[in-house]
């Protein structure tokens, strides 16, 4: 009888292993990286700056060069043209779209179509370009969940979401440089709240 149920036990371990062993598709495992890098604690909230536009979001870039890094970057493609087009993801995971700006410190404006969530777009800009004549979609004015983002001092490039925070004068920057330029230079960035929510 002891014999019978040690059995038994191992034949119910081993299956219960090989389900938490089960290793994600590509397909999977990309939809969690972009998750990560595109929304706020896996909620339908975009971790880009806001605008009273409900869809329309922006972060700054330096320059066209590092807006191309960025967008590859937070899409997790290699190969970004500076032309308008069109990419797919892995499997149903959706697609995104790059379009070229029109106006001088307006780089790129993406569109992101990501399986489960609300299609948003975000604006790749020039830090001078939300204070210009050009900008056409108004901030909002704050007094929500306004937060704290690591930004790198060279690319402008945000950190993961992973690493927002609340308090003005945080204690564990990143620990590791931008994956963008590779520089080791954090700063604080605060994202303005957004009454809308």
């Amino acid at each position: 009888m002891l014999g019978m149920l040690v059995v038994a036990t191992g034949f119910a371990f081993t299956a219960c292993s090989d389900e938490e062993e089960t290793p994600e598709s590509p397909a999977q495992k990309e939809l969690t990286e972009l998750t990560s890098l595109l929304f706020l604690d896996d909620t339908n909230q975009p971790a880009f700056m806001p605008t009273e536009d409900d869809g329309f979001y922006y972060t700054n870039c330096p320059s066209e060069e590092m807006a191309i890094k960025q967008i590859e970057y937070y899409t997790k493609t290699p190969g970004i043209t500076n032309t308008l087009a069109t990419y797919q993801w892995k499997g149903d995971n959706g697609y995104f779209k790059v379009t070229p700006g029109n106006n001088e410190g307006l780089y790129y404006e993406v569109l992101m179509s990501l399986k489960g969530k609300t299609p948003f777009t975000v604006a790749f800009v020039h830090p001078g370009y939300e204070n210009n004549q050009n900008w056409v979609v108004s901030r909002p004015s704050g007094g929500y969940a306004g937060y704290y983002r690591w930004e790198c001092g060279k690319c402008l490039t945000l950190a993961a979401p992973g690493y927002a925070y609340s308090h003005p004068d945080p204690e564990w920057p990143p620990q590791s440089p931008c994956i963008v330029c590779d520089a080791f230079d954090w700063h604080p960035k605060f994202i303005p709240g957004d009454e809308r929510k």
